[in-house]
């Protein structure tokens, strides 16, 4: 059943890369209702992953000229000022992208400066929000996540 699932996942890339999102969505929740998915983390958390590339290509697709310019604008100002380390300067940013923008990859980046800071509960808050709707940084945000609860185990075994 795993190899068979994971065939029709890569057809869902393959669709979703062509801009066929209505049948990869499709699909998608085809293989959500018919295959016993929910007990094997890794297929679970390629359909999220694929399920979100979907909504992220719509929202891309429907964005106007004036946000697709503010987006990209963001996203260099906040490379520069994470390349520099300026995390305050970086968060602000992001949370101003995300108003203007609503793109959910700013989730992203505010929970990965919160993990930075060592603000790990706001970090956990926005980076669970991303999973949520994201693609593009979906499995750097479950690393995160990961460590995060790693962290909290060894905090409370020692």
């Amino acid at each position: 059943m795993k190899n068979f699932v994971e065939y029709f996942f890569s057809s869902c890339d393959s669709l979703i890369k062509k801009g066929k999102l209505d049948a990869a969505s499709l699909i998608l929740d085809k293989i959500y209702k018919n295959f016993d998915i929910k007990n094997d983390k890794t297929l679970l958390e390629e359909y999220y992953y694929l399920k979100n590339r979907v909504k992220e290509e719509i929202y891309f697709k429907n964005l106007s000229l004036d946000v697709k310019e503010k987006y990209n604008g963001f996203l260099k100002e906040l490379n520069e000022y994470l390349n520099n380390k300026r995390y305050n300067d970086a968060l602000n940013c992001s949370s101003i992208a995300l108003f203007l923008t609503d793109a959910a990859v700013f989730k992203y980046y505010i929970g990965q400066i919160y993990y930075i800071l060592e603000n790990y509960g706001e970090s956990m808050c926005y980076l669970n929000q991303y999973i949520e709707e994201g693609a593009s940084k979906y499995f750097e945000a479950i690393e995160l996540l990961k460590k995060m609860n790693e962290n909290i185990l060894n905090y409370k075994l020692n």
